[in-house]
């Protein structure tokens, strides 16, 4: 399946990479990871919106956790965003955003 967006049109958008992110913050690898087993379990689009709920008090978090701290990033909604999408679109098996 393919999301409407991807990752990669966030990281552009933003100018915040997932790869980034990802090297200061840890458990997003974690959670990556989680989301791909997630999203080998859906078959259809429904699967992925219930598949992808779990995920959300998490981006929420992490987001808040990013601008806590002070990482060298830009805000939260930027943060927020590439996180989101990349999380989504593991859970829908669309891989245009890389590893």
């Amino acid at each position: 399946m393919r999301d409407v967006r991807s990752v990669k049109d966030m990281e552009r958008k933003h100018g915040v990479r997932w790869a980034d992110l990802a090297r200061l913050e840890p458990e997003l690898g974690r959670l990556l990871h989680v989301a791909r087993l997630v999203g080998d379990g859906c078959r259809t689009w429904r699967d992925v919106e219930r598949g992808w709920t779990q995920f959300k008090d998490d981006v929420a978090r992490l987001t808040w956790r990013f601008n806590a701290r002070g990482h060298p990033c830009p805000g939260g909604v930027a943060v927020y965003d590439v996180i989101y999408w990349k999380l989504h679109n593991a859970v829908a098996r669309d891989r245009r955003g890389g590893d």
